[in-house]
């Protein structure tokens, strides 16, 4: 057993806060699309993405380092579903991940590149509006397969 944050879980302490992480952003990655759409909270929007996004480095990172220094897939042999589902929800799960963080990249990179003033509309708003709710839609679908994942893996029995 894994000395993991849940009594009920196989995983580490770094494992289980993933989901706990990912449950936290969707509401928070929700309420800056609804203040800048509908409030039009343009500074507030672009606070809280910046602040979304250091996060989940910073998630990532600790992370990542986890799964190479503890063996993930010892935890999760238990798991009635290591030998059927596990896998392919995971590829679909890393599927959603990897877009979504290569799209938070771009998102960024171009914010920073083009440096818009708050509220005026130029030629990368449009693609801002949509490249940003794929974003956001990605995000969420990889916060969901991700608890999918962890609840496959580390909570099944």
């Amino acid at each position: 057993m894994a000395d993991g944050l849940f009594p009920f879980s196989r995983g580490t302490v770094t494992l289980d806060m993933m989901p706990v992480a990912m449950l936290v952003t969707v509401p928070l990655l929700s309420l800056s699309i609804y203040l800048v759409r509908f409030r039009h909270k343009y500074r507030t929007h672009a606070w809280m993405q910046g602040s979304i996004a250091a996060l989940l480095m910073v998630a990532i990172i600790f992370f990542e380092i986890d799964v190479r220094l503890n063996d993930w897939r010892r935890l999760a042999i238990p798991s009635p579903y290591y030998e059927s589902w596990l896998f392919p929800e995971l590829y679909l799960h890393l599927l959603f991940a990897v877009t979504a963080t290569l799209l938070w990249a771009y998102m960024i990179g171009t914010v920073i590149k083009n440096r818009p003033i708050p509220g005026s509309r130029n030629s990368s708003t449009a693609r801002h509006r949509y490249v940003g709710m794929a974003t956001a839609t990605l995000t969420i679908a990889t916060a969901i397969s991700g608890c999918a994942f962890y609840w496959m893996a580390f909570i099944a029995c």
